[in-house]
């Protein structure tokens, strides 16, 4: 496994040749939609081809995220993505394994411009009429962890992430994810 920290109940393996953000996105739906209240399942990619898991940097391309260049250098090949069971529906979560903590934090700041964009289609009830160019980022607390987190225009937590420690980043959509 991955992280020792995070056990799954489930895992999907998706083969990468084929991947992109819109079917990524609908593997993830149909995973949603078989998932129990507090299950998780890992969303696990490889490339048959080379017979092993895709890196967090081919993630990156396949998904074509705007992820700064040092960041995107700085991760570790090894990611989890996952979605944890809610009680109406499941949320999507990124683990990101990283070597050089300042590149890390400065980056995750200003792939803020962007992230939300990047992420919006696995984000549950991603509304763009509660999303405006002036939302921006705040600090907030969560299950004593500091977080960076991104609100619509009725306050509703749409995005956070927080580095759980020195090496490791976490994306999600809401609190009780990151719980």
């Amino acid at each position: 496994k991955l992280f020792s920290i995070i056990r799954f109940d489930n895992s999907v393996v998706l083969n990468s040749n084929n991947l992109n953000r819109g079917s990524l996105f609908q593997a993830m739906e149909s995973v949603k939609s078989r998932l129990k209240e507090e299950e998780i399942t890992e969303i696990k990619i490889t490339n048959d081809l080379l017979k092993r898991d895709i890196t967090s940097t081919e993630l990156v391309e396949k998904m074509d995220w705007s992820i700064p260049e040092a960041l995107e250098r700085s991760l570790d090949p090894l990611f989890m993505l996952g979605i944890y069971g809610k009680e109406t529906e499941g949320e999507f979560f990124l683990i990101l394994k990283q070597k050089d903590y300042g590149i890390a934090f400065r980056d995750m700041l200003e792939w803020e411009d962007n992230i939300y964009s990047d992420f919006s289609r696995f984000i549950s009830a991603a509304d763009p009429a509660s999303f405006s160019v002036d939302s921006k980022f705040k600090d907030i607390i969560f299950s004593n962890k500091d977080t960076r987190t991104l609100l619509n225009n009725a306050g509703k937590t749409l995005l956070i992430y927080t580095f759980l420690d020195k090496e490791t980043i976490l994306i999600t959509q809401s609190e009780k994810t990151l719980s």
